[in-house]
């Protein structure tokens, strides 16, 4: 990359904070939607629903520092694309769960969820080691606050998104279930 071009205009920068983005948006709806679903729908205890978030918060403390000397032993576009990739597939596992309907299901959220952390801690360890690697050292203090900003930008957007998805996808129906509950207890 030219010393005297953009960061903001490099190809692979583009791709990174692209990245980035999905990852935010993904990461704003799983932490929305998710307890929800597995309260309403899976009718999951406090408990549950804190072992749930254990096990995506497990991760940094289980494979922080080793992921990081994985991490650079690897490929970093690689990574990151096989991290997504996987987080993604995870994210199936709620469907799933949400087919099966009932507290049976929480084994597969809280593998799910310990993947989708698994995944996003090698992703994010991977994409600042490959922010440092595009950016030139006199630029990397404008690169790095313009991903910060634009990852903290998008977290509201994100949050409507979630709200948005957990309710006309995946709540609506236990919603609307909950809300004649609450009626019918008005009315009595």
């Amino acid at each position: 990359m030219s010393e005297t071009k953009s960061v903001l205009r490099d190809r692979n920068f583009q791709f990174l904070w692209a990245g980035q983005t999905i990852s935010s948006i993904g990461n704003q709806i799983s932490g929305l939607a998710l307890p929800v679903l597995a309260v309403t729908m899976l009718h999951a205890t406090e408990w549950q629903v804190g072992l749930m978030n254990a096990a995506g918060l497990s991760m940094f403390l289980l494979i922080g520092l080793p992921a990081g000397a994985w991490v650079d032993r690897w490929r970093k576009r690689r990574v990151m694309i096989l991290a997504m990739f996987f987080s993604g597939v995870a994210g199936f596992g709620f469907l799933i769960a949400a087919l099966i309907g009932d507290a049976s299901a929480l084994p597969i959220i809280i593998a799910s969820e310990a993947l989708i952390a698994f995944c996003g801690l090698v992703y994010n360890i991977t994409q600042v080691s490959a922010r440092q690697a595009l950016c030139p050292e006199h630029l990397l203090g404008r690169m790095n606050a313009s991903i910060r900003c634009f990852v903290w930008g998008v977290m509201p957007i994100s949050a409507i998104s979630a709200g948005a998805f957990a309710t006309w996808f995946v709540l609506a129906s236990p919603l609307r279930g909950m809300k004649n509950i609450v009626a019918e207890a008005e009315q009595n």
